[in-house]
């Protein structure tokens, strides 16, 4: 799975019309918030039958990957704004990696069960945003996004992993490269 095989027709078509569903195709949309917005691509698991024929690693690259050409349609929005304001950031932020069930505790790689992609917009500037901080990518779902699209035109980091999480980030973070300012870094 490459950032080409994204390029499927039908597969474009069907997470065009998840985006519409969740009023996130329009980049402009994410031009202006308050404090900061986390919106999930999908709000059902029966949204993805589209791709049911795919394994899940499969199925949670595809989608990765597409949020991630979605990521940089909503940058170069922002990027043509005469006044952008530096401290507004969008990324990708995916979750559901941590697992909590019968077996017992454990974190998805990206292979065990599908992902949720969402879309974060935050104000880096308001004063509620000071203490967030995006750290380096060290767990294996970091790793798997870092597979899936490459640090290119893109930067992967992850939230703040206490010791109970034994190594699985509740968040996983694409930003377009040079997008995370310096302050922000943990």
């Amino acid at each position: 799975m490459s950032w080409d095989d994204v390029s499927d027709p039908e597969f474009d078509l069907q997470f065009q019309r998840m985006l519409e569903r969740q009023g996130l195709s329009d980049p402009t949309g994410f031009r202006q918030v308050e404090t900061f917005d986390e919106v999930p691509v999908y709000s059902r698991l029966s949204e993805l039958d589209f791709m049911s024929s795919l394994p899940i690693v499969d199925q949670n690259r595809l989608m990765i990957l597409a949020a991630a050409r979605h990521l940089i349609t909503i940058g170069e929005d922002l990027d043509s704004l005469p006044e952008s304001d530096p401290a507004l950031i969008v990324l990708v932020s995916m979750t559901s990696w941590w697992i909590d069930d019968d077996r017992a505790p454990r974190c998805n790689d990206g292979t065990i069960e599908s992902i949720t992609p969402r879309f974060w917009v935050g104000d880096l500037a308001h004063p509620d945003m000071k203490a967030l901080r995006f750290h380096p990518p060290r767990s294996n779902p970091a790793k798997f996004v870092i597979q899936t699209v490459g640090l290119e035109r893109f930067e992967v980091v992850e939230s703040t992993m206490e010791e109970w999480m034994q190594g699985c980030p509740e968040r996983v973070y694409i930003a377009r490269a040079g997008d995370i300012p310096a302050t922000a870094r943990g």
